[in-house]
Parts: structure tokens; sequence; C-alpha cells
């Protein structure tokens, strides 16, 4: 009896285990799109004095989603914060099944002091240990970063899409949008996105 038990228990865990794992990982075949609309879509808020949430926006600038009714954003109803470093962060994606470099596509608006405060993307190939930023200024896309630092000043929704160069084949990808600001002058949105492909 006790014997029984203990093999149901292990039985058990294995299949928590396998369905945790599974649930972690988004397969990515043939493509992925989340609109955030029924769900944050296995996203994550984190960060410093971060305020960015999922929701439905009723900011100052930006009032709506880029797709729907909502989206990710800095504060959904008002300004972000002095010395904010917020993450929205993705579920691990599998493109194992991919045999060219897929591309990042996303609705993105931005108003934030210009020169001072900044969105990115960072990406991470070995579970969030690190995390580097994808493209540059001067490394093509459509609609990327205007300067080195990133994303700046206003602009309302457009698509930004970059290649994710060298992750083809990769098992194990995170993305992650980053918001920086400094420690002065807080009037704005910050950053908002929405319909990630």
């Amino acid at each position: 009896m006790k014997l029984r038990y203990i093999f149901s228990m292990a039985l058990i865990a294995i299949i928590a285990l396998q369905f945790s794992t599974a649930t972690a990982q988004i397969v990515v075949f043939p493509s992925y799109t989340e609109d955030f609309e029924s769900s944050n879509g296995g996203w994550s808020a984190s960060g410093t004095n971060s305020t960015v949430a999922w929701g439905t926006p009723i900011g100052p600038s930006i009032t709506t989603a880029g797709s729907g009714t909502k989206c990710w954003k800095t504060n959904l109803n008002g300004y972000y914060n002095n010395s904010e470093t917020s993450y929205i962060t993705s579920p691990i994606f599998d493109f194992s099944c991919l045999t060219a470099d897929p591309t990042l596509s996303f609705s993105l608006a931005h108003y934030t002091e210009s020169n001072y405060d900044f969105g990115t993307v960072q990406i991470s190939t070995d579970g969030g240990t690190t995390w580097v930023d994808v493209g540059s200024n001067t490394s093509g896309g459509t609609n990327w970063y205007q300067v080195a630092r990133g994303w700046h000043g206003s602009s309302g929704w457009v698509t930004a899409s970059h290649i994710l160069t060298g992750m083809a084949g990769k098992t194990s990808v995170m993305l992650r949008f980053k918001f920086t600001s400094d420690s002065s002058v807080n009037s704005y949105d910050g950053l908002g996105i929405d319909l990630v492909n």
C-alpha cells in the first residue's frame, strides 16, 4: 500500500512537471500572434519603480490600444515614474522548427522625454540570465530605434519590426521590452506595446 502511494505521488509529480514545462514554452510553428485581448498572453511585468501593466490604456497621450482595446503600457492611466526601469517579458519561444531567422513585429507607441527616456527590445537565449538589445539605430528594420539608446520622443501607434538575427533553430528564446527614465521631468505616457508577431 505504501509503495503504491509513493508510485502514485511520483506519477502525479511527473505529469505536473510535464504540464508546467509545456505551458511555459510556446512552440512557434508556423507563426505566433498575440493581441493581448483575452489575457496578458503569458507575458509578465517587472522592474524597479515600475508602472508597466496590461489592460486598457486611458493615458493622456496613449488613449487606445494598437489593436482592440487592451495592450501593455507604462502606467495605463497616467505618466510613468521618474527613475523607472520596466520590463515586459515574453514566455519562452521555441524556434527549432525554423530554418530562416524570424522577424519580430509589433505595434508600438511612445511618448517620452526626448534624449533622456528610452524604450528598447532585448533578447535572451539562456533563460533570462543575460540580455542583449535587438538591433540598433543603424541595423535596419522598420520604425526601429531613432538613436543608439532606443526609441524616444513622441509617436502614435506604428508597426515596428526587426529580424532576430541568429535565432533560427534556437529552442529557448525570450524577448523583453525595456523602458528606462531619468530622475526628472515627468509628464509623458511612456511606452505602449501591442499585437506581437
